[in-house]
């Protein structure tokens, strides 16, 4: 199969990486050519950017997805690589240009596209050749030539030969019914006639049907009952979405991973402005802290007709408390809330990476829903004996999704079989940095395949089985490059240059095609020929390439601690003596890199800030991703604690190195950047003399379970992480102009967040602070009048507080 050939840029998205070398001149640019409205527009006046790039498996033709302004679809493009000509994808390539993923037998290749299955042979053109009702899946070819799909809970084999399909499960998401009560229903039967007559028919018509089911070599399979408490699977990575529920080459065996039904309620939010003109409660993520049921595994014997359970029970550690110590110190007054520790093992959860390319064996990945640890298991289905092949425990956090923005964002953390079948494979920071490792299964042996002080993403063996491919920034934190190194083992080779984000697609006959981004320039086209690469598309608009956007310094300083921060900075030629720190969100992200920002706005923002005379900086804090395992999980237990000091340390790095007036240094974030802003201005007040939150966590105990009960553990299990890392405990403080902007119909991070902080403000009798609302707007804002109205504000809080 090749599952690389696509690759997926998120504008909205937030892009990685950062380090010291100073990078590009300024540029001298009045303030006047650049104003707020021109940068906080649609975004689409940037340019017709690529946001997906796919490359046809023979490497020939390039497809573009280039979104327009609503109600506008979007954009499809098509490049010939042969000449480089841009035109609009014709009708006749239109399914090329949909296509998802590719997968291949021989010469055989099925493609998915739009919930449908396509094919084609050897060069021929693709066409339609399995479309349902519901959306299908691709799950594997048997050694035939056969193709096994999912649609909904089930599986089907398809023969292209000679266009038969078979329903190879019927597995329904209930309990077995029960026959009725034996006694009554006996009694009733012999005490009156027509009831005994009505049951011999019912038993009679139920042979039948199963003779019927059974006829010929399309028997519909009998249904397999697995209870109505859980459902089959869902993840958020496709390689091993596609896994919940697989079948063996023989097709003996069929394994479905179960989620629990209930993961918690719903919290809700209010929708102020709709069609309807009504208020609307609208449901939303649980919030932290809910008990998390385990996931099951069963495996089906379809040849004997038997159902077993993955027993977990036995695995090393499993229970081992790793909150014991926690719970120990907890003080009395809290111990009451604190929840019983249930026996035997620890609640877990399933990756699973399917069967074996050849054999029966299944691999799956399992994670303690404490986050603590994970084990990868190869299991005989025939037996259920498994294998531990690799077991991690991190006493912060084991990391479930490698981050890196553009690479389709996230990398599961979980094992997946070489395509040869000879090893499995995974990613680990367990010795500090990103590193792809692999388990041999004739040896044994687990060891390293790359090696370094840098991290490695995204990890895939070539169509051709003799390469590894990875993205990785060994050049330097800021820089994102593509490699190559022999499956056997070998040295490292770059196969991109240029300083900057290099995100490549790899064709099935090895041709490559990326999207090139710099710190001021976003994504363009760039094909390999030979050692060079040519640029074939770059879709700035005339407006955009007419500005002259700054490339900023990275840089580093030295917090507290000695370590180095990496930071983008931006010095005006003629400073104001004031200063700005952003934060940026999410925590586990970079930004201070050599590509094109996802928080594109603000870049321009600061080119804004920078030619009125502000010095910004713009600082990967502890725990961006990017820099290893003790970054990372720097602030467990404690937000607001080094990722705070940080930003701390980074006003005073623009104090002591660059002039700035201790008395006129800002602020601002938004989401944890919002959060970050909210604890700078109420635990360390006297560094920031103004700061804007915006859409701010102000408290965890409120925010989503799987992101905060990795990094805090639980409001009930461990109170004090959660009181000193949220905000409003600490809304004292506040001494400086504080503004806090909202969107009200956010799903995320709820405006409730600001709202109870606004009331615990009111009642502390807090002045200079201010909360603006924004009705329609989500998380992430989706109006330009909306962006407008919240950076004016920053803007005008700045100008007024710091200038």
């Amino acid at each position: 199969m090749n599952q690389f050939s696509r690759l997926k840029w998120r504008l909205e998205g937030l892009a990685p990486l950062c380090l010291l070398v100073l990078f590009g001149a300024l540029a001298p640019l009045s303030a006047q050519e650049l104003d707020l409205k021109t940068i906080m527009q649609d975004r689409y006046w940037i340019g017709e950017l690529p946001e997906s790039l796919t490359i046809t498996p023979d490497g020939k033709t390039v497809h573009l997805s280039v979104t327009q302004p609503l109600p506008h679809p979007a954009k499809r493009l098509m490049i010939q690589l042969a000449d480089g000509k841009v035109v609009p994808v014709t009708r006749e390539a239109l399914s090329e240009a949909l296509v998802s993923e590719n997968f291949f037998h021989k010469d055989l290749r099925v493609a998915e596209i739009e919930g449908d299955l396509w094919s084609s042979h050897g060069d021929a053109a693709l066409a339609p050749m399995i479309a349902r009702d519901e959306w299908v899946r691709f799950v594997r070819f048997t050694p035939d030539g056969k193709i096994v799909f999912r649609e909904g809970n089930d599986l089907f084999q398809f023969d292209p030969g000679q266009g038969r399909l078979v329903q190879l499960t019927s597995l329904q998401m209930s309990d077995e019914p029960k026959p009725a009560d034996s006694w009554y229903h006996a009694e009733e039967r012999r005490m009156l006639t027509e009831v005994d007559k009505r049951y011999v028919a019912e038993e009679a018509a139920k042979a039948d049907a199963e003779i019927r089911r059974g006829a010929g070599g399309y028997a519909k399979p009998k249904p397999l009952y697995l209870g109505p408490d859980h459902r089959i699977g869902r993840k958020h990575v496709s390689e091993h979405d596609r896994h919940m529920l697989d079948i063996s080459a023989d097709l003996r065996f069929v394994a479905i991973a179960l989620e629990p039904e209930n993961e918690g309620d719903p919290t809700q939010y209010a929708e102020f402005i709709n069609e309807e003109a009504e208020v609307q409660a609208k449901n939303a993520r649980p919030r932290v802290g809910h008990q998390t049921p385990t996931w099951k595994l069963a495996i089906w014997d379809r040849q004997e007709d038997k159902l077993s359970w993955l027993d977990i029970s036995d695995l090393p550690e499993i229970e081992t408390d790793r909150l014991a110590e926690i719970k120990d110190k907890i003080s009395e007054e809290d111990r009451k809330y604190l929840p019983a520790t249930p026996e035997g093992p620890r609640s877990v959860y399933f990756v699973p990476s399917g069967f074996h390319p050849s054999d029966s064996h299944y691999l799956v990945t399992v994670f303690s829903r404490d986050w603590k640890d994970k084990w990868v298991l190869k299991v005989d289905p025939a037996t259920m004996n498994k294998e531990v092949v690799y077991h991690q425990y991190d006493p912060a956090w084991i990391q479930f999704f490698m981050r890196n923005e553009g690479l389709d964002a996230w990398v599961g953390g979980a094992a997946n079989w070489v395509p040869d079948g000879s090893r499995i494979s995974w990613l680990s920071d367990e010795t500090e940095f990103q590193h792809l490792y692999t388990y041999d299964l004739a040896s044994k042996q687990t060891k390293p395949v790359t090696k370094g002080d840098f991290e490695v993403f995204n990890p895939f063996v070539g169509p051709e089985n003799k390469y590894w491919y990875f993205h990785a920034n060994r050049e330097h934190p800021g820089e994102l490059h593509f490699y190559r190194m022999p499956t056997k083992g070998g040295k490292m080779q770059k196969l991109t240059n240029g300083v900057g984000h290099h995100r490549v697609a790899l064709a099935h006959d090895g041709t490559m095609v990326e999207l090139f981004a710099q710190s001021n320039a976003p994504n363009q086209v760039r094909v390999r020929r030979g050692k060079r690469w040519e640029t074939l598309y770059d879709g700035r608009s005339e407006a955009f390439k007419a500005k002259s956007w700054v490339k900023p310094r990275v840089v580093t300083y030295k917090n507290r601690d000695g370590k180095e921060v990496y930071a983008r900075l931006y010095v005006p030629e003629n400073p104001n003596g004031a200063g700005v720190v952003f934060v940026h969100g999410a925590g586990y992200l970079q930004n201070a890199h050599f590509g094109w920002s996802g928080y594109f706005r603000e870049y321009m923002f600061h080119n804004l800030l920078m030619r009125e005379g502000y010095t910004v900086l713009d600082p990967d804090y502890t725990a961006s991703a990017g820099y290893g395992r003790d970054w990372r999980t720097g602030i467990y237990r404690h937000m607001g604690g080094r990722d705070l000091n940080d930003v701390i340390d980074g006003a005073k790095f623009l104090v002591e190195k660059h002039g700035i007036s201790a008395d006129r240094l800002g602020v601002y974030g938004g989401s944890y950047g919002g959060f970050i802003a909210l604890m700078a201005m109420f635990d360390q007040p006297d560094v920031f003399q103004a700061g804007a939150a915006l859409r701010p966590v102000t408290d965890w105990a409120y925010y989503h379970h799987w992101y905060t009960s990795r990094i805090l553990n639980t409001p009930r299990l461990d109170p004090e992480a959660y009181r000193r890392s949220s905000p409003i405990y600490f809304a004292e403080g506040l001494k400086g102009h504080l503004l806090i902007c909202h969107g009200m119909v956010d799903d995320n991070v709820h405006y409730q967040d600001s709202v109870r902080l606004a009331q615990k403000l009111i009642e502390l009798g807090k002045k200079n602070w201010e909360l603006s609302s924004y009705p329609v707007e989500p998380h992430t804002f989706q109006t330009p009048s909306g962006w407008y109205d919240e950076y004016r504000r920053i803007h005008e809080l700045f100008q007024r507080t710091l200038k």
